[in-house]
């Protein structure tokens, strides 16, 4: 027998009722306050009833309830996870930086190593886009 240890990677996690507020901001078709159907992660998700929606999974379609976590997985696929399980398997991460910022860090540290590239159009675009990330993470 071999064992293995789940690799670092950061997953989205959201509670029942963010995912409700989600659904009512996000175009659910509200009954009693509740949304109704509407699409989560490109997953179109139904009410079940006042505790319980179900969610298409790889597994098929399962409850997500008040007493889960919604994941969604490396690969976008969204499944319910019990608190008491996903407290002791996961931990609050940073938000992954957008690949978009990542390029651009990448190109102006480029343009760090050739200094005639520095003032170009493309260098301050990808300023711009650095920029942008950095301010918008000190709020």
């Amino acid at each position: 027998m071999a064992f293995y240890r789940k690799k670092p990677v950061v997953i989205e996690a959201i509670t029942f009722d963010e995912f409700v507020q989600y659904g009512k901001e996000n175009g659910g078709n509200i009954v009693n306050g509740m949304p109704w159907s509407f699409k989560y992660k490109g997953h179109p998700v139904t009410h079940h009833s006042d505790e319980a929606y179900l969610i298409p999974s790889l597994e098929g379609t399962v409850k997500f309830t008040r007493e889960d976590m919604l994941i969604t997985g490396v690969d976008g696929e969204i499944y319910p996870c019990k608190i008491s399980i996903f407290k002791k398997t996961y931990t609050k991460a940073k938000e992954p930086m957008p690949a978009e910022v990542k390029e651009a860090y990448k190109y102006m540290e480029d343009c760090h190593k050739d200094l005639g590239f520095m003032g170009s159009p493309e260098y301050y675009e990808k300023k711009k886009i650095v920029d942008n990330y950095n301010q918008s993470k000190k709020k």
